[in-house]
């Protein structure tokens, strides 16, 4: 048993060593595994054979763009390909690296099992041998003489002007990519305090993992870290928060020192629930009305939230308040689409992280509207 949990750190420090170029991307492992949670993995079936707990290559992409990893598909590609030599995941035919289509790819023990299991040795792609170019002196080029250009310099009175041009100029052809969906006279970070907050006696109603989580997603600490949806924690405090939980016992977070522990617990919550906060058919609604007319949609997805039980009304509306502290708070460095992303396979079921993340974008965004505080 202790040479498995030595394998496994071995692994994740060839894993670290095998990425020094990669500084931003050290944490492969922890990618992959919040990776793990945030797609749809499941069963497939291609030309009459099955393929069980798999996942689309266009979804792995999709996650590593709309959560920042990556700025594009070309470069998420490179890094999805990085995880494959790593071990950490592989087409189901090993016929394959990392493609942008609908190719089937399953993770490995590493990323999902726990450290204390029996894990097979991934098989790792060695980079190739780095090439020493000779040591030869650089050529010495001089540059030819030139005189300087003579730049006409206007009077001060002009320059103050063209300055003050230029910056109305820039403010008005940036606007914020959340703009479109916030009216001018409610500043966005003043959205969350407009919606109405969950009471003890509603509270006491939800399960106890997701009070527990909402009531610590939305504390200081939790707001204060960086990426706190986007990074993973540890997969043996997960599990062990999780098995708790599973087994009737209410625990308190309030001394977790790693928010992003929590954040993955609460996805996790969300995606296996017996009783999710949205129906199937009100995710397909809400997400429908995201991209619909812009002057009904608030109106319209008022009025699914209003169809539902009061019990999931007020969950709705603890976890979009929550989820809108996160984006308003300038610690996080989390924007309302790419926690869209990161939450829409968990909340929004069988939408995935293309189709669900613009109604959840579009719930963060309008939370004010779209649950307002009667008082």
């Amino acid at each position: 048993m202790q040479s498995n949990a030595i394998g496994v750190f071995s692994q994740e420090r060839k894993i670290e060593a095998d990425m020094a170029s990669w500084p931003e991307l050290v944490d492969l492992l922890g990618i992959a595994r919040t990776m793990a949670v945030s797609i749809p993995v499941k069963d497939r079936s291609y030309h009459l054979r099955s393929y069980k707990n798999c996942f689309l290559g266009s979804d792995a992409v999709m996650f590593l763009v709309g959560t920042s990893v990556a700025p594009d598909a070309t470069t998420a590609i490179e890094i999805g390909n990085k995880m494959i030599s790593a071990g950490l995941f592989s087409h189901v035919c090993n016929e394959h690296m990392l493609e942008n289509e609908d190719l089937f790819y399953r993770f490995s023990d590493l990323v999902t099992s726990n450290a204390d299991q029996p894990l097979p040795a991934p098989a790792i792609v060695e980079p190739p041998p780095r090439r020493t170019p000779p040591n030869r002196p650089p050529p010495t080029r001089t540059p030819p003489s030139r005189p300087p250009l003579a730049r006409p310099t206007p009077p001060s009175g002009e320059l103050s002007s063209a300055l003050d041009l230029l910056s109305v100029s820039r403010s008005s052809s940036q606007p914020s990519s959340q703009a479109s969906s916030q009216p001018a006279s409610q500043p966005s970070s003043q959205r969350s305090s407009m919606v109405a907050p969950i009471t003890d006696d509603e509270a006491k109603q939800f399960p106890v993992v997701l009070r527990r989580c909402l009531e610590y997603l939305a504390s200081p600490r939790a707001l204060a870290d960086e990426g706190i949806f986007r990074t993973s924690g540890s997969k043996n405090v997960i599990d062990a928060l999780d098995r708790r939980f599973r087994d009737g016992e209410d625990v308190d977070l309030s001394d977790q020192l790693d928010p992003p522990v929590v954040a993955s617990l609460f996805k996790i919550y969300l995606a296996r629930t017996l009783q999710p906060p949205f129906s199937s058919k009100d995710a397909k609604a809400l997400c429908e009305i995201a991209t619909s007319d812009p002057t009904t949609r608030v109106e319209r997805a008022r009025a699914v939230i209003a169809a539902m039980s009061p019990l999931h009304a007020s969950m709705t509306r603890g976890i979009f308040r929550m989820l809108r502290q996160v984006v308003e708070s300038p610690a996080t460095k989390m924007t309302s689409s790419g926690l869209g992303s990161m939450i829409a396979p968990s909340l929004f079921r069988n939408m995935g992280s293309v189709g669900g993340q613009p109604g959840v974008t579009f719930l963060v965004d309008n939370v004010d509207h779209i649950w307002p505080d009667p008082s």
